[in-house]
């Protein structure tokens, strides 16, 4: 299981300063040890940063992953996602194994539980995803948790559309403002060709006051069908 990367960074730290203190020390009779000692600190310091500095990247990539997988997941047609490459199946899984991590050590908060989960969704277990967000929920029904939208989407993604429209009509039912949660139900309605009841989500969403506008294309799209039929 990966660690956090802030422990080396504080032992790097350290390394730095114990090689500035020992290049103050003045030693004839142990000069040259002294010397040798500074630089295998210093360069310990530097492999430790270079190694913290890897784990974060990996961290950073998981996360940018996430947040393409929750932002662009969005065609009226729904499809499967591409397998994730050996990239970002690497690096996923060390992200994942760093919130694991974070929820052995405090396993009630419901973040690293959505982060998580986004990961297993990233990899495409689906079943694993589904559990993290379950739990985050459990841990933070509040309407505003990201993790009705990710359970939602997770469950369009392998084709359970039906329990991903009452996840999001549950979180509705709670007053959620979040205009995605209105835009996916609204989307999963229409690929399900019921252009009247997506419609009446839309105008549920705007009667909320939300200031988040919903996807322009795809309510100008739906206004042509409901007035086609």
């Amino acid at each position: 299981m990966i660690c956090s990367p802030a422990p080396l960074i504080l032992v790097a730290a350290v390394l730095l300063f114990l090689a500035w203190f020992v290049r103050l020390i003045n030693s004839e009779k142990w000069g040259l040890w002294l010397i040798i000692l500074e630089m295998g600190m210093t360069l310990s310091a530097f492999l430790l940063l270079i190694v913290a500095y890897r784990r974060l990247n990996a961290l950073k990539t998981n996360a940018e992953e996430f947040r393409r997988w929750i932002e662009t997941q969005q065609p009226k047609e729904r499809r499967r996602p591409s397998p994730p490459t050996r990239r970002q199946r690497k690096d996923t899984q060390a992200a994942i194994d760093w919130f694991s991590e974070q929820i052995s050590r405090d396993p009630n908060q419901y973040k690293p539980y959505v982060l998580r989960g986004g990961g297993y969704a990233v990899l495409q277990d689906y079943e694993r995803a589904l559990e993290d967000l379950s739990i985050a929920i459990s841990l933070n029904p509040a309407p505003d948790n990201a993790a009705y939208y990710a359970k939602s989407q997770v469950l369009f993604d392998c084709g359970r559309i039906d329990e991903g429209i009452r996840v999001c009509e549950h979180a509705i039912e709670l007053s959620t403002r979040q205009a995605i949660i209105y835009e996916i139900l609204a989307k999963a309605l229409y690929t399900k060709q019921d252009y009247q009841k997506a419609w009446s989500v839309v105008e549920a969403y705007q009667q909320t006051g939300g200031q988040t506008p919903l996807d322009a294309n795809f309510v100008e799209e739906l206004r042509k069908q409901v007035s086609a039929t």
